[in-house]
């Protein structure tokens, strides 16, 4: 793997560059000569580039890095990890730049690898609920319409009806919440600044029948903005207020959501959800990472949709953090660290 070192002055031209650079490049020293950075920087990262160097002479930064693809003689291009900082004079005037480049460009050919695979997984899954879904629909209404048709028939065979009548719309709902889960993994654009208290409204508003059915009380404290993506935040967060719903078992239900400032990671927001349920014993919590977290259900309605693992998955790919803390009898408290924004 070679590495390619250089020195180009304020204009872009180069000073000096050794033979790692050239062999990157498949092209000579004097070649490269006629050219400046601008010119062998694929025209998709010069704005970037062109930022960091200007932030650079400015003085705001001392160095930046980045990974780019560098044009080469022969037409092709290759992959780089490039690190270019200024060198100054003894008064801290700028004097030119230099540059260190890794190719790395194997290194990304297996990760498009990985992400055509990972695509083609997401579609499949996704077709897949779609499907199955559907074969679940089915299934439902005619155990329906063979219950109707039993009349008052044997009270055994209308119970099973009715067991496959709940058990198929379960499972239609959890291909439901498969399709959706697919479907977020396709999108890890840039964060944006995102408001938690409107994503927290539009949460409870999306649950506030079933609020109302369990007679729970909802208390929200003051949240702030936090760097995040809104569709994945609103997904987590109703995964978890429904868990909190459903699995508390207490005579008066009561639910804090509130935000806390992290010790651990400056600038970052922790936004808690506190239930006064029964709790999750340590049994239930070392299965969570491995497995949707069910708990004891005491309804049909006892599952708490994506899981866990997928709303941690979820958070940490946004540059997050997710865990619980719970004990049986003293209920259950989600923790999400974002990103403060």
């Amino acid at each position: 793997m070679f590495v390619g070192i250089a020195e180009f002055d304020l204009q872009g031209r180069w000073l000096r560059l050794n033979d790692g650079l050239c062999a990157m490049l498949r092209c000579q020293a004097d070649e490269l000569q006629s050219l400046t950075l601008q010119d062998i920087t694929d025209p998709e990262h010069w704005p970037a580039d062109r930022r960091a160097l200007e932030l650079l002479e400015a003085g705001e930064i001392s160095r930046y890095r980045s990974e780019k693809r560098l044009l080469c003689k022969d037409g092709s291009s290759i992959w780089v990890d490039a690190q270019v900082v200024g060198v100054r004079d003894q008064d801290n005037g700028l004097r030119h730049w230099a540059l260190a480049a890794q190719d790395i460009s194997d290194r990304k050919r297996l990760e498009e690898a990985l992400q055509r695979r990972n695509d083609r997984l997401v579609q499949f899954a996704s077709l897949l609920g779609h499907d199955l879904r559907s074969v679940l629909n089915v299934m439902a209404l005619h155990a329906q319409l063979a219950k109707a048709s039993l009349g008052d028939g044997s009270t055994r065979v209308q119970g099973s009806l009715d067991t496959i009548v709940t058990t198929a719309h379960q499972a239609a709902t959890f291909m439901t919440q498969l399709q959706e889960y697919a479907a977020s993994l396709t999108h890890h654009a840039d964060l944006d600044r995102v408001s938690l208290q409107r994503v927290v409204a539009q949460v409870l508003a999306l649950l506030e029948p079933r609020i109302q059915a369990l007679a729970a009380h909802i208390e929200v404290g003051e949240l702030p903005g936090v760097m995040s993506k809104e569709a994945i935040l609103s997904q987590v967060l109703l995964s978890v207020v429904r868990h909190s719903l459903e699995q508390n078992a207490a005579a008066d239900p009561r639910i804090e959501i509130a935000a806390v400032g992290s010790a651990t990671r400056r600038g970052n927001v922790g936004l808690v959800v506190r239930d006064n349920g029964a709790g999750i014993s340590k049994e239930q919590q070392a299965r969570v990472d491995t497995a949707l977290l069910r708990g004891e259900r005491t309804s049909a309605h006892g599952e708490m949709g994506l899981g866990l693992a997928f709303c941690r998955e979820h958070i940490e790919d946004i540059g997050g953090s997710m865990w619980l803390e719970s004990a049986p009898g003293h209920g259950t408290q989600f923790v999400v660290l974002l990103p403060g924004g």
